[in-house]
């Protein structure tokens, strides 16, 4: 959706989520910059700009939030006006996409497990389960049917349970969503559902197919005993 990509390939492969998921505002960037660099202690004005070049990159580091954890991304392209006119989940929905461009979606069965076990929640408890879905969800009834549809007594832990309503809210949904707007915009669209089981190969447990796992089947990663086996 950039104009400066024009003509520059003509196959897509997107992976690590929808488009919905990477964007910012460029006000909302600009804040965020200020905020950040205000950590840095560098005067305004004159010797600004060496101010920050002579940090190091610990001290730029020290300046960053982490990422968003459950809530979402730090990191995001800008909407400039430049490369991006608008958001690219937007500009998909008013049909901008390119049609000669042909895409192929990738998405794994248990992508947010690798958020679970990141933001070391592989042992919460069932209250802690409900806690974390009720800071997501905003509306009592809408929680009440998230409760009710991600049960987690019927997984084996409730970590798995928060993991697959991530894995749909931030992922597999939004994704369907995004490719039923390519395809009515004539976009030809495609989606790979990555589906390996926890059981099956030893690499994959506890977290299942998480989110980067196919990139071991794709260049076959040996990683030793916990590499693939023929399974």
């Amino acid at each position: 959706v950039s104009p400066k990509a024009r003509g520059l390939f003509h196959k897509a492969i997107t992976a690590s989520g929808p488009s919905a998921a990477v964007n910012k505002p460029m006000a909302t960037a600009v804040k965020e910059g200020v905020q950040r660099l205000s950590l840095l202690d560098c005067p305004k004005g004159d010797g600004f700009l060496a101010c920050l070049r002579s940090k190091s990159a610990d001290e730029v580091e020290q300046a960053i939030p982490p990422e968003g954890g459950l809530s979402g991304l730090t990191w995001a392209p800008v909407s400039d006006n430049i490369f991006l006119a608008d958001s690219p989940a937007n500009l998909f929905k008013q049909g901008k996409a390119p049609k000669d461009i042909s895409m192929l979606y990738l998405v794994t069965k248990d992508e947010q497990m690798l958020v679970m076990s990141g933001n070391k929640l592989m042992d919460i408890d069932e209250d802690t389960y409900k806690e974390k879905v009720a800071g997501l969800i905003k509306s009592k009834s809408d929680l009440e049917k998230v409760l009710k549809q991600y049960d987690a007594s019927k997984y084996p832990s409730p970590v798995y349970a928060l993991g697959d309503v991530l894995t749909d809210r931030d992922a597999k949904c939004s994704i369907r969503n995004e490719i039923r707007n390519l395809s009515k915009s004539g976009v030809k669209v495609y989606m790979s559902h990555f589906m390996a089981g926890r059981d099956e190969v030893p690499i994959m447990k506890p977290l299942g197919a998480y989110h980067t796992i196919d990139v071991e089947f794709v260049f076959f990663v040996d990683e030793g005993d916990e590499g693939l086996n023929e399974a």
